[in-house]
């Protein structure tokens, strides 16, 4: 259990601190995760790669914190710089991470923000950590097929929210 937590652990709260965007609930969250996964570790198939089910327990998690009455009355937000900066040090930057970096993450942040939870949960899923439509099928509990039309309309919901902002900024003084 102790070199599945090593592996999975900074992925895992890398991707749930993306949706939660709050540091406290994020370690909070990650932690329940584990514990789910701990619990249920002698269910894993060991002839299956186990990032799906990782990331669905993961995502069942932020789920249920969502729902929870504490999660409706705080609101908290965390900024983005702070945010987007908590990626962990020992895993390589994702191609879309570079592109980010490169062409105005702020705005990509920001656009990120305005994102619905669902429509963000699959572009750091199969963006950010580039799981296959298949894995991330898993982790959601939906088809690939599904996988492909939801990421599809999320990048273009995201490219509209971050062209509205770019022309804003760029018409700004």
């Amino acid at each position: 259990m102790e070199l599945f937590f090593e592996h999975y652990f900074d992925r895992v709260y890398g991707y749930v601190l993306r949706l939660l965007q709050n540091r406290d609930a994020a370690e909070d969250v990650s932690q329940e995760a584990f514990l789910r996964m701990a619990k249920a570790l002698d269910h894993l198939d060991p002839h299956r790669e186990p990032s799906g089910w990782v990331f669905r327990i993961a995502t069942n998690c932020v789920r249920d914190h969502w729902r929870s009455r504490h999660q409706r009355n705080a609101k908290n937000r965390v900024e983005f710089d702070e945010l987007w900066n908590a990626a962990p040090a020992s895993a390589a930057p994702s191609t879309l991470d570079v592109i980010v970096r490169d062409q105005g993450s702020a705005l990509i942040h920001q656009a990120m923000a305005e994102l619905s939870p669902s429509d963000r949960e699959i572009i750091l899923l199969r963006s950010f950590e580039e799981f296959s439509t298949q894995v991330v099928g898993e982790c959601l509990e939906i088809t690939a097929e599904s996988v492909r039309q939801r990421h599809s309309r999320a990048v273009r919901r995201l490219g509209v929210h971050f062209r509205r902002i770019a022309g804003e900024d760029s018409t700004s003084p």
